[in-house]
């Protein structure tokens, strides 16, 4: 049975995609479906040479062009797609758990989409506080927002939170919540590059004089 993963369209305007050769970027979509076929991972080097109908040298020089362009990720493991499990992450299509889901977070701002994550936001203390709107839009920045970025990006939380704090103090929270939305569906190479652009404020027209 032939299975599939997510692929976004944000790869059109990823210059880290679009500066592949055609024969790199044909490797690179071939390796994506490799990997979905190994839970995410790729293979050892000599099945991925085999899978991809390549010689070994012509893999390795494969491997390394993608490691070194950003789109996998080396380690002592073996390798993986960049940022593959902030991407094909698990989609929640039971209306029941989405039922449960909107019941446990009824007082955010932000409606939650048919396909959250298995993310919680911590919205309720355990000692029954029932938190302000306040509290609810810092859970979901500096909750949900901040394991995403921290798994989209591999910085250090401390990192994370600073650029958090510096896109809620730019952009305010309505706009950042629905950018930190969208990001995690679209789920962009650069998450930082992309969160950037998605919150720059638009440029102001010019006068006359």
């Amino acid at each position: 049975m032939s299975q599939w993963f997510r692929f976004y369209e944000s790869a059109l305007d990823d210059p880290k995609v679009q500066r592949l050769t055609g024969e790199t970027f044909k490797g690179w979509i071939n390796l994506l479906c490799l990997a979905k076929r190994h839970d995410g991972r790729l293979p050892p080097h000599k099945d991925i040479a085999f899978a991809l109908r390549k010689s070994d040298a012509e893999t390795t020089k494969l491997l390394d062009a993608l490691v070194s362009g950003g789109l996998l990720d080396r380690d002592d493991n073996g390798v993986t797609p960049h940022n593959w499990n902030s991407r094909q992450y698990k989609s929640d299509v039971s209306n029941e758990r989405v039922k449960r889901y909107r019941e446990r977070h009824r007082n955010v701002t932000v409606a939650p989409s048919e396909t959250d994550t298995d993310t919680d936001i911590p919205l309720a203390k355990a000692n029954g506080h029932s938190p302000s709107k306040t509290e609810d839009i810092t859970a979901v920045v500096f909750g949900v927002g901040l394991r995403w970025l921290a798994q989209s990006t591999g910085k250090p939380d401390a990192a994370c939170r600073a650029l958090l704090g510096k896109w809620r103090q730019q952009s305010g929270d309505e706009a950042l919540i629905s950018a930190l939305g969208r990001a995690q569906r679209e789920g962009p190479i650069d998450a930082v590059a992309w969160m950037t652009k998605a919150l720059k404020p638009p440029d102001k027209p010019q006068g006359w004089n």
